[in-house]
């Protein structure tokens, strides 16, 4: 028994680092999936194995698709497997700080914890749930870390010295070969030496001398890296020689804007907890968080005040006091070099809050010691862990919202195999709703599009592509006229068509999904001009789709079946419960090959369960399909219920009622169009 407690007292801050990982990111780990960049990572690893994974890092990252290419032996594709081994390198990055923190400032046990659980939750970065794209700026942070700490180990002991020097100058050079975010800080290197020898060497020149010696193998290691970077390493869409543009003026407008928002803004945002409705947070989980919050408060601070008892509560008056506040503040100041250097943006939106991971060190530490100024320790300890309980409930919440992502991903992915059995290989699909996935793009959908249309593909030749219009047109898309060819370098893949062949999707959920069809649609509502986003909920068209609406053949491009299709079930889940939607996809289908009685078999039996739309225009293949099988009292009853539910509608079902009597569907008697158009009153002149 007290082996264990011996145990338990010795690793306990590694094993309640361990806890608070796993409560904060891994609530819903199994729930969430693949996000923005991950796609296209996880279709090259799924698809084109470990070469399809070094070029596609080709261009961005050359050494980490070999490092790719290690893990997917272990990892696989499964989006849980990634999920947690993100989590844990995430959780080991914040155990390496707090070991180099431990190294640089042993007396400082309390300020070291401190700021290893301040980097673990750091609020600012809220791409967590991309596993797949970010566990390796968690691993490049630890590998940093660790190098930082071999080097003041050999600073400060003889023993292996050696040994640890090498080990230590080859991170140095592997971190920032894998990714520059970090460069900024491993320029700090040389303050890290200085502080180890304050006490060795109290002698400012003797001390000089001494760091100089030890830094010399890193600053030529920094040299060599410069080097390469800037006049080797040319094949890579960041290249430095065209990306480098420094400016004292622009430095300086970034570093005032990033310093507050990756410092004060990003941990306010722990005080905004989403326990309002509005916030779509379900009961059951708000009365969890609630429950972590004060639990987590009282456990955490019980434990600091334990494992933290014997030191004193009197500030020391050591020398070298000000080396922790002084080093994180040049260490918040350096780190935004890389993207100062290049004018990116830092902020704490998706996803330019990337660029916080090289804040969060120095960021973390400054927290940590403007605790230590208050010097009752009951207070410090309670506030510091009502914080970051704070902070665990905030990513809590956060990986909510992305397992609600992936939820509609696979809803949209659903309700597109019920329209789309099969699409003709070549096909573009033209879309416009990026505000519906905030933590995706239409370069994700592509691949989402082409794994579930071609599971088995081994060629990096896409057979489809998927652009967002308002992004893509006058650049990848030369124009929305036919017969433009159409080509896409993703880096994994490419894909090569031409607008001969295009689908023109809207996703706005809880609408059903519509693959537009110009004979169907053309009076379909467009948003009024300079209307960007349009509320979920309604058929309303981005006025951006509107130009394109003549170019979408689904009649050509969409076979009604395909036996073979078989999208990866690990991947897009089970076929759900057939609702609603179900329903209405089948009976677009349908439409699109004018097979009236399948429509009208599908609305009885929809009607009869009964299923009602969220959005009453989706009530139009039903009414066509019962007023060209002659049933026109149902064809007038769901026409008056849609235009009750949504009296906008009108002029839609009116423009329906018109275009059957052109067409000759109730032949030369007019009687039944004027009976509509005295009903739905807002009609198209006819």
């Amino acid at each position: 028994m007290q082996t264990l407690k011996n145990y338990l007292q010795k690793y306990a801050t590694h094993l309640t680092l361990f806890f608070t990982a796993l409560i904060a990111f891994a609530f819903f780990a199994t729930q969430q999936g693949y996000y923005w960049d991950d796609w296209a990572f996880a279709w090259a690893r799924d698809h084109l194995g470990a070469e399809g994974l070094i070029n596609i890092f080709n261009a961005t990252r050359p050494i980490r698709g070999y490092w790719e290419g290690v893990l997917t032996l272990f990892l696989g594709t499964k989006p849980a497997a990634w999920q947690f081994y993100a989590i844990f390198i995430r959780y080991l990055a914040s155990l390496a700080l707090w070991q180099l923190l431990k190294t640089l400032f042993p007396e400082k046990k309390a300020q070291n914890t401190l700021a290893a659980f301040f980097f673990l939750l750091y609020p600012g970065f809220t791409q967590q749930p991309l596993a797949v794209t970010y566990h390796y700026a968690w691993t490049l942070l630890a590998l940093f870390f660790l190098s930082l700490t071999l080097m003041l180990q050999a600073v400060q002991n003889s023993r292996l010295r050696s040994l640890k020097i090498v080990i230590s100058v080859l991170l140095s050079v592997f971190v920032p070969l894998g990714a520059e975010y970090f460069f900024g800080l491993e320029l700090l290197r040389v303050l890290f030496i200085w502080i180890a020898l304050t006490t060795t060497f109290p002698d400012l020149k003797e001390r000089l001398q001494k760091t100089l010696a030890f830094y010399a193998p890193y600053l030529i290691a920094i040299a060599a890296y410069l080097y390469w970077r800037f006049f080797l390493y040319k094949d890579t869409i960041y290249a430095a020689q065209d990306q480098v543009n420094l400016s004292i003026k622009g430095i300086w407008t970034q570093l005032w804007d990033a310093l507050p928002l990756v410092s004060i803004g990003a941990w306010m945002k722990v005080f905004v907890q989403p326990f309002s409705p509005e916030s779509g947070l379900s009961p059951r989980l708000a009365l969890v968080m609630g429950a972590i919050l004060l639990a987590g408060t009282f456990l955490l601070a019980s434990l600091f005040k334990h494992l933290f008892k014997s030191e004193t509560d009197q500030v020391s008056t050591r020398k070298n006091d000000w080396a922790w506040p002084l080093l994180s503040i040049a260490l918040i100041l350096a780190a935004g070099i890389p993207f100062y250097a290049v004018n990116f943006p830092v902020e704490l939106t998706f996803p330019e809050d990337r660029f916080t991971f090289p804040f969060m060190m120095g960021v973390s530490m400054l927290l940590a010691w403007l605790f230590s100024l208050i010097k009752n320790k009951t207070q410090r300890f309670t506030l510091a862990a009502l914080l970051i309980s704070l902070a665990i409930t905030t990513h809590i919440y956060n990986g909510d919202i992305y397992r609600r992502e992936w939820r509609l991903q696979r809803l949209f992915a659903q309700q597109l195999f019920w329209r789309a059995p099969d699409i003709a290989p070549g096909t573009l699909i033209l879309a416009e709703d990026d505000g519906v996935f905030p933590h995706n793009d239409d370069e994700a959908f592509a691949f989402l599009v082409n794994w579930a249309y071609k599971p088995e593909q081994t060629s990096n030749e896409l057979d489809y592509e998927y652009f967002y219009l308002s992004a893509r047109l006058g650049g990848d898309l030369p124009s929305i006229k036919g017969g433009e060819p159409v080509f896409k370098d993703h880096f994994a893949a490419t894909f090569e068509g031409n607008t001969d062949q295009v689908l023109l999707l809207h996703f706005s959920p809880p609408s059903c999904l519509r693959i537009l069809d110009p004979l169907y649609d053309a009076d379909i509502l467009v948003a009024p001009r300079d209307v960007e986003n349009v509320e979920m909920g309604s058929l309303t068209l981005p006025r951006v789709l509107e130009p394109a609406l003549s170019l979408s053949n689904p009649r050509e491009l969409i076979s009604k079946n395909n036996d073979d299709f078989n999208p990866p079930e690990w991947l897009f889940g089970a076929e759900p419960e057939r609702n609603w939607c179900y329903y209405f996809e089948k009976a677009d289908l349908a439409r699109q090959d004018e097979d009236w009685e399948k429509i009208a078999k599908l609305g009885d039996k929809a009607f009869n369960i009964p299923y009602a739309p969220a959005d009453a225009a989706e009530y139009l293949p039903f009414v066509e399909a019962y007023a060209r099988l002659r049933r026109y009292e149902d064809a007038q009853e769901l026409t008056i219920l849609a235009a009750e539910k949504n009296p906008a509608l009108r002029p839609i079902f009116c423009a329906l009622w018109q275009r059957m009597t052109k067409n000759g569907v109730f032949g030369r008697n007019n009687t039944l169009l004027h009976e509509m158009q005295d009903e739905l009153i807002y009609c198209p002149l006819y």
